[in-house]
């Protein structure tokens, strides 16, 4: 959950980011995240210094997993 959360929060347009008062609710456990879609990952892999590849769809259908494991192994 909260590396889904930290994606939402770091998406390159500041109108697409979840305000501080959303972010709370997500933390609360009041509210689901949003699913995120291919559109929500793009401009990530800038923040994380990771180059820019293309995303298909195939390749975010298991998001929950493929994506996260992509993302922590940039870490190592």
């Amino acid at each position: 959950m909260v590396l889904k959360l930290g994606l939402l929060c770091s998406q390159s347009d500041p109108e697409n980011r979840p305000t501080m008062r959303q972010v709370l609710h997500y933390l609360r456990g009041d509210v689901m995240l949003p699913n995120l879609s291919p559109s929500d990952l793009r401009g990530s892999e800038r923040l994380l210094g990771i180059p820019e590849v293309g995303f298909s769809e195939s390749s975010l259908s298991t998001c929950g997993s493929s994506v996260t494991n992509s993302l922590l192994s940039v870490g190592r």
